[in-house]
């Protein structure tokens, strides 16, 4: 009996990064223009890509998805979130760095994302928002986690150089 084998493509995680942009007792968030979770209001974010630190991806996010400068102030959580469909297939899984930034300029600039607005956080349970950017909007934002961002470098082959969190050590 000859055994066929099938190989599935795999499916990654993606990594992204959340933004909390913050005035008085409002957040700033966007409602999605497409899919996963199209419609729904949503924190600022996207994928981080492999050349960028944390700090520069939120900033670059930021900028791109609402047209404000902003200055980083820090990681409030790392999360692994998995989305599912009807029949408990895993549709998406992501890991999202929780960040805040804050904001330099005040003139919002709409993109293709989706609708961007201000939202009162007294009454944040009354808008259709992703259920967990709820919850990290209304539990994360409060605390406070330590992250570590390492960056190595090698020479011929060898590790020479080690920075964390922007100091060489």
């Amino acid at each position: 009996m000859k055994i066929k084998r099938v190989f599935m493509p795999e499916k990654n995680v993606i990594v992204v990064v959340l933004v909390a942009i913050r005035k008085d007792n409002k957040i700033l968030l966007l409602k999605r223009s497409k899919e996963p979770l199209k419609g729904y209001w949503a924190l600022i974010g996207g994928k981080l890509k492999e050349e960028e630190s944390i700090s520069d991806a939120a900033i670059r996010e930021t900028k791109e998805e609402t047209g404000l400068n902003s200055k980083f102030i820090g990681i409030k959580s790392v999360l692994h979130e998995r989305l599912y469909d009807e029949e408990k297939k895993c549709k998406y899984g992501f890991v999202f760095f929780l960040t805040v930034v804050e904001p330099t300029t005040f003139e919002l600039q709409e993109s293709h994302e989706g609708e961007l607005k201000w939202i009162d956080l007294e009454s944040i349970d009354s808008e259709k928002i992703i259920l967990s950017d709820n919850w990290m909007i209304k539990k994360l934002l409060k605390e406070k986690t330590k992250v570590y961002e390492i960056a190595m470098e090698e020479e011929k082959g060898i590790l020479s150089k080690m920075k964390v969190d922007g100091r060489w050590i």
